[in-house]
């Protein structure tokens, strides 16, 4: 089912290089030619992480449209010899099943900017041809560096990056330094290596207050080379939310990040998670709720989206969720830890415990497996038990590097009734900025502390109060400045010019090429055709060529020619355009058109 009209999924690009090594470069010409879509006003682009699911899949383009709830697929290849690069990339419509438009480019790697400039306009082109008004502007992609070697090594680590691990974290820094050692004036690689720490800080992987500060510092460094980074303001605001715990600044940053970039899904999905902290969960669930639009296939937005339900106690919905998230990925230990406090905390015992008893993990005993089971038990009143589990857990927390679990020590005294033992924890867990306790306000495991003096004392140390702009939420399209009376003009021109010249008639005519002959510029043509007549630029030259079609087929002096031939005639350029669009506009076939007819 498609949700807008006007929006598109950019599959990952097929690496035919012959060295497999390149496969970097493929995904990254993928992600740069996605960046660019998502700076078309009005276009909705499907993020990174729902596109490149499909990365090596044969699904069918109305299977992958439908998954997605997009109109449009984006598809192609790369391959790339040396210095040079050859380039396909191919257009089809979800609910049809076809495509529509291919093109091919051979270019220099020298060129590489500028042909994903040209590759992102041409594919603007078409799409607003064949969908209806989008505002484009000159360009799409800004050379970021002349240093080519610089660029191919951000290429490296970016694809590292994306595999979201530790080791591969630390390894695409390297990468990124390296870029930035080449060309420091190069903001992306700066932008790079701020994710990176601040994933790795938000994870718990390393000590947030050793990485959140290189996070901020980096983010800030790509920001004064070029400020319309819309990343460099979700890296600040991940700092502001996980380690300064200042939801104002983290909302501010976020809404400059959307204004950037209102197809950043990361960010939607990080306000929603800052509304929650700050307890506004009806606006929380909306956030959510775009995120998921603009990443469908994202774990962790579903996994959000159950949270916010669980804060909601919404707990039958949260459950559906986190069963749907464990059905595609049994070892997603976050939407089984979640389903395990809920489960207890509606008083299904059972089946809690039986649930952090066999989280999928690797040998060994996580401390979510620890902790949760030493909850439980406590809430069943198992003293002794949670004890044993409690001993456990502080122990490995002693001896290994593992991310500070108080917020689980805290919670078994919380439900043993400990409750000085649990605030003490507690401190020491806000000093540290264990990232769990952001959402002390809000998850119902705690309400036990909810009356104590010492709450609100506690989290005083969360900066919260968000001032919302629901403005800046939400996508701010430009207007082409074309009063009512210059519309008619232009569309007065254009109806004169279809009349007498018949441009219709060739096959290769595009939205430019009228814009030039009746002196507008392409985005007021678009404009003119979406909002005078409410049809986009196929549909409208399409709709002469359908009539011409019918003029000429009932002349007795044409019948020798099959109707694909006469369609070809009358500017058709594709037997799979002229039938859908004879259907779609008749409701026939022509074969069964030229019986009626008859």
């Amino acid at each position: 089912m498609i949700g807008n009209p006007k929006s598109i999924a950019v599959i990952p690009f097929v690496n035919i290089s012959s060295d497999i090594e390149n496969e970097y470069f493929s995904d990254g010409i993928t992600e740069e030619i996605l960046n660019a879509l998502t700076k078309i006003e009005g276009l909705l682009v499907t993020a990174r992480t729902s596109s490149f699911t499909f990365k090596g899949k044969n699904q069918d383009i109305c299977s992958i449209g439908h998954q997605l709830g997009v109109a449009v697929i984006l598809e192609g290849s790369v391959r790339k010899d040396g210095n040079k690069v050859r380039i396909t990339a191919q257009l089809a419509k979800t609910e049809e099943g076809y495509f529509f438009w291919s093109e091919t480019w051979d270019r220099d790697l020298d060129d590489i900017f500028a042909v994903q400039d040209e590759i992102a306009l041409m594919i603007a082109e078409k799409l607003r041809e064949n969908l209806k008004h989008l505002f484009i502007e000159d360009h799409l992609v800004k050379k970021p560096t002349d240093n080519i070697e610089a660029y191919n090594l951000y290429l490296q680590g970016r694809y590292l990056l994306n595999k979201w691990s530790h080791a591969d974290c630390l390894e695409a820094i390297g990468l990124f330094e390296k870029a930035v050692a080449l060309e420091p004036n190069f903001a992306l690689p700066y932008c790079g290596i701020s994710d990176s720490y601040a994933f790795i800080g938000a994870k718990g992987f390393l000590k947030p207050q050793e990485v959140f500060p290189k996070a901020r510092k980096y983010a800030e460094k790509a920001l004064k080379i070029d400020d319309r980074l819309s990343d460099s303001h979700l890296a600040l605001a991940s700092v502001s939310f996980w380690y300064d715990w200042d939801l104002n600044t983290t909302y501010k940053h976020l809404e400059r990040a959307i204004e950037l970039n209102y197809s950043n899904a990361d960010a939607h999905q990080i306000i929603a998670m800052t509304l929650m902290a700050d307890q506004k969960l009806t606006e929380a669930e909306k956030e959510s709720e775009k995120a998921l639009q603009l990443d469908p296939m994202s774990e962790k937005n579903h996994f959000c989206h159950a949270a916010i339900y669980v804060a909601q106690r919404k707990f039958e919905e949260s459950i559906l969720l986190m069963d749907r998230i464990l059905s595609a990925n049994p070892y997603f230990q976050s939407a089984s830890i979640l389903k395990g406090f809920v489960l207890a905390y509606l008083k299904q015992y059972e089946e809690a415990a039986e649930l952090f008893g066999n989280i999928p993990v690797a040998p060994g005993k996580t401390s979510n497996y620890i902790g949760g089971s030493g909850v439980v038990h406590a809430m069943m009143g198992n003293t002794e038990k949670a004890m044993e589990y409690y001993n456990q857990l502080y122990k490995q927390m002693q001896s290994e590097q593992v991310t500070f679990v108080g917020h689980l020590l805290a919670l078994i005294n919380v439900k043993l009734e400990n409750f000085d033992e649990a605030f003490a924890i507690l401190e020491e867990g806000i000093r540290l900025r264990s990232a769990e306790l952001i959402y002390l306000k809000v998850h119902p495991f705690w309400e036990e502390l909810w009356e104590d003096p010492r709450y609100e004392k506690l989290i005083g140390k969360i900066k919260g109060n968000i001032e919302l702009d629901k403005k800046k939420t939400k996508p701010q399209y430009k207007k082409s400045g074309l009063k009512e009376k210059d519309a008619k003009e232009i569309l007065s021109r254009l109806e004169e010019y279809m009349q007498i010249d018949k441009p219709y008639l060739k096959n290769k005519l595009t939205l430019n090429d009228l814009s030039n002959h009746i002196g507008a510029s392409s985005n007021q043509l678009s404009q003119v055709l979406n909002e005078q007549l409410q049809q986009n630029f196929y549909d409208y030259v399409n709709g002469f060529r359908l009539k011409e079609f019918k003029e000429k087929i009932k002349n007795p002096k044409n019948q020798k020619f099959t109707f694909l031939s006469v369609a070809y005639q009358c500017g058709f350029n594709s037997k799979t355009t002229f039938n859908t669009f004879f259907k779609k506009a008749t409701g026939l076939t022509p074969s069964e058109y030229f019986k009626k007819i008859s």
